[in-house]
């Protein structure tokens, strides 16, 4: 009986060494990705919670990780906002005055910064809205684009749904949640 004891133990213990080097040599992190071969990538080499990769010409997903998991669309909302101002047909040159609306964002969010009463072209404001990803040039944007951000917003959601986006919904031009 006190012979048993041991091999108990000690069949424990190695499968549980097997399993934590099993586990461990399965594991995969960003550190593990070899640039040299990269059709092996997978989800384990990405530091990101979620991604897709597709071939431009084919539309063929070549990669993905979590890409029908919902996630908040951050300042890729951006991304849409840009959209509309450039089918808005306002004139690059266009002088324009930056709207109250500028202000109304939240207060550790990213700036270009404009403040209301602000005058330039409409170019100036969506180049320092791209390049800062500015909260609050995305407000004037909207308001300028659509007269008042609300508005706007629902302009995002219907081109989104014009463009098949069907699992996409934006509730501000910038992103901030």
């Amino acid at each position: 009986i006190s012979m048993q004891r041991p091999i108990r133990w000690t069949a424990f213990l190695l499968a549980l060494a097997i399993a934590l080097l099993c586990g461990g040599a399965l594991a995969e992190s960003p550190a593990d990705y070899n640039t040299k071969v990269p059709q092996l990538l997978r989800e384990g080499h990405l530091y990101s919670d979620s991604a897709v990769l597709v071939d431009a010409t084919s539309g063929d997903v070549l990669f993905s990780k979590n890409a029908r998991t919902r996630m908040y669309p951050a300042s890729t909302t951006k991304v849409m906002t840009l959209l509309l101002a450039l089918e808005s047909g306002i004139a690059m040159d266009t002088p324009i005055v930056i709207p109250q609306a500028a202000a109304q964002i939240p207060a550790d969010s990213s700036l270009i910064p404009v403040f209301p009463g602000d005058m330039m072209s409409f170019r100036d404001l969506l180049y320092g809205f791209m390049l800062t990803s500015g909260n609050d040039g995305a407000n004037a944007v909207a308001t300028l684009v659509a007269g008042d951000v609300q508005l706007f917003v629902d302009r995002m959601n219907q081109r989104a749904r014009e463009l098949g986006c069907t699992g996409t919904h934006f509730v501000n031009p910038h992103g901030y949640h």
